[in-house]
């Protein structure tokens, strides 16, 4: 487990990052399903890139508070890795966990994106942008 300095919160192990319809939930959902994983609640937490300010405590509170004495604890952003502030951050507070990066063809990956899109658009809806 990889806790805070000076405290002993639970913080991720591992982090899965990823371009957006590369199949970071996919992964997600297949780590979650392990015994000895806990994976963040929500999936995609943000915290690194919009709720840094609140602090670590808080992020371990919030998406952590399920935590049971598993071997890992995962988190799944995809935005970690589109904002250059994130890796320093992970690096302070974790600085043994791992990082995950789900890569795809990138015109599959941009179809994939078009289609999902155009659902929502369909729906009435419109997705978040990074």
């Amino acid at each position: 487990m990889c806790t805070a300095v000076d405290s002993n919160i639970p913080l991720p192990t591992f982090f899965i990052c990823g371009a957006p319809k590369a199949g970071t939930t996919s992964l997600y959902e297949y780590c979650a399903e392990h015994p000895e994983i806990c994976m963040s609640r929500p999936k995609e937490t943000c915290f690194f890139f919009e709720d840094y300010e609140k602090g670590i405590g808080w992020f371990s509170n919030e998406c952590f508070s399920h935590y049971d004495g598993e071997a890992a604890i995962g988190e799944a952003s995809a935005g970690n890795m589109m904002h250059r502030e994130v890796a320093p951050r992970i690096k302070t507070h974790c600085p043994n966990a791992r990082l995950v990066f789900v890569l795809r063809d990138p015109v599959e990956r941009i179809w994939s994106h078009y289609r999902f899109d155009m659902v929502l658009l369909n729906e009435g809806r419109t997705r978040i942008q990074f």
